[in-house]
């Protein structure tokens, strides 16, 4: 019983135990279920693969390569069959539409794709089953083609972001336009459009209510619009404030702080009136990185400045290029901690910056919390996992997949095809599914792989009855 306690405790400190045993634990955490050439040199083109995601259910697996769209049925991957690396559907787009460049899957819908593409356009794709190869009729919708975004002098769509019911989907473009469409099934349509920005909107973020979301430039502005609803039918749209950065912006993303936090955002933005009005001007928390190496939260409602995280320790590892919240207040985030779903500090916000340096902070203090350790290489994608510990997941030029505790910072797994072998080059791209029961990366010569990743509980447990053995 004490050497399945010391085994224990070591998986909660990062592997702090015996060498040996935490060596093996690492290898045997990750295991490679399939690896299999996703897309192959002369389809689409040569290009490495950047677009890959799980769909909401984690049943499904899309990758995309320039004007390629291939969809994997994940059950049919881990079985041993050869014929399963041959894809579901494949979608294949005309030369006027472009490659595509945005990719997202919309929850609460039967496994259906939005597409935004260089040319402008953007469709929904509905992968089915069963259906012939070459029949994309009745699976591709268009909510706007290339030849419109033409009409409009639209650029290339830049940022796709949906909210979490699936009901609003948000689109930038490179010629400062976002749009804004109500997803109705079959009834999709355009609620909105604003060119309030001179540049590429290279940032968006939707609040997990799609009551509030946010545009980010280059031009150094971001613009902060309300969604209300109207009182017959319908929704209003509406630019509330466009606040001024100093730099670029980078990266946004909103957060909602739980009500223990809420004191310390009125204290800090020094807000005047009742209980009531407090806890409306905190509903919302904008967080927005520019490039020159700050990192800001801001009231939604008011545009206030709670805190930010502008110190040496930032400025020194780069700009921040990616933002993502961890949180378990909702069962709809991102990640997930160990604490109780009371407790105030779950609540993290993960930096990415130019530098390859991986930062955990506190998001309602903005407190330093924890840093990744030996993060080696390039970092070409870094993912969050839904699992009951939070899991990072990182990969890039050196080739491997790492899978990271956020709370200590340390590295849990790592795993890399045979050295030397045809697709041993460098990863492009890297996905988790919403159960975080698999991991799957793409790399840059178009070959992918889908790992089986273990869960926390029942990996503790074998490690446990090893010890007793040992």
């Amino acid at each position: 019983f004490g050497r399945c306690s010391e085994m224990r405790s070591a998986w909660m400190e990062g592997y702090s135990g015996e060498p040996e045993l935490c060596a093996n634990a690492e290898r045997e955490l990750l295991t490679a279920v399939r690896e299999w050439s996703a897309h192959a040199r002369g389809d689409g083109g040569q290009g490495a693969v950047w677009q890959l995601h799980f769909s909401p259910l984690g049943q499904y697996l899309a990758s995309a390569r320039r004007a390629v769209v291939k969809v994997w049925a994940v059950a049919v991957l881990q079985s041993g069959e050869r014929a399963a690396e041959t894809p579901m559907r494949e979608l294949r787009l005309t030369e006027n539409d472009g490659d595509v460049t945005a990719l997202v899957w919309l929850p609460h819908r039967a496994a259906t794709l939005a597409l935004g593409t260089s040319a402008g356009a953007l469709f929904l794709f509905t992968p089915r089953e069963n259906v012939a190869q070459r029949d994309n009729s009745a699976e591709l919708r268009v909510l706007r083609s290339s030849a419109q975004a033409r009409l409009v002098g639209d650029g290339s769509v830049w940022k796709l972001v949906v909210s979490d019911d699936g009901r609003v989907l948000i689109m930038s473009t490179s010629s400062g336009r976002v749009s804004i469409w109500h997803l109705r099934v079959k009834h999709e349509k355009e609620e909105a459009s604003f060119e309030d920005h001179s540049s590429y909107v290279v940032a968006l973020a939707v609040a997990d209510d799609a009551h509030w979301f946010a545009s980010g430039s280059l031009d150094c502005t971001v613009c902060v619009y309300e969604r209300r609803p109207l009182p017959h039918r319908g929704h209003e749209i509406a630019r509330e404030r466009t606040l001024h950065m100093s730099a670029a912006v980078s990266a946004l993303a909103f957060f909602s702080p739980p009500s223990a936090a809420l004191a310390t955002h009125c204290s800090t933005a020094n807000c005047a009136g009742n209980e009531a009005e407090h806890a409306r001007v905190v509903k919302k928390v904008l967080f927005v990185a520019c490039k020159d190496a700050t990192v800001t939260a801001l009231c939604a409602a008011t545009g206030a400045r709670l805190y930010s995280l502008a110190n040496g320790d930032i400025s020194m590892i780069g700009h921040t290029r990616a933002l993502q919240i961890v949180t378990r207040q909702s069962p709809d985030s991102i990640a997930a901690f160990d604490p109780p779903r009371s407790a105030a500090t779950s609540a993290a916000l993960v930096l990415v910056s130019t530098e390859n340096v991986v930062r955990v902070y506190s998001a309602e203090n903005g407190l330093f919390r924890t840093a990744l350790s030996r993060v080696r290489g390039i970092l070409a994608s870094v993912q969050v996992c839904s699992t009951h510990c939070a899991r990072i997941v990182t990969g890039g030029s050196d080739k491997t997949l790492r899978v990271w505790d956020s709370r200590s910072g340390q590295c849990l797994a790592s795993w890399r095809t045979q050295r030397g072998s045809t697709h041993d080059t460098k990863i492009t791209a890297v996905a988790i599914s919403p159960l975080a029961r698999h991991i799957a990366l793409a790399r840059e010569d178009g070959s992918a792989a889908l790992l089986y990743l273990k869960a926390p509980a029942t990996f503790r447990s074998e490690l446990c009855a090893k010890a007793r053995h040992r």
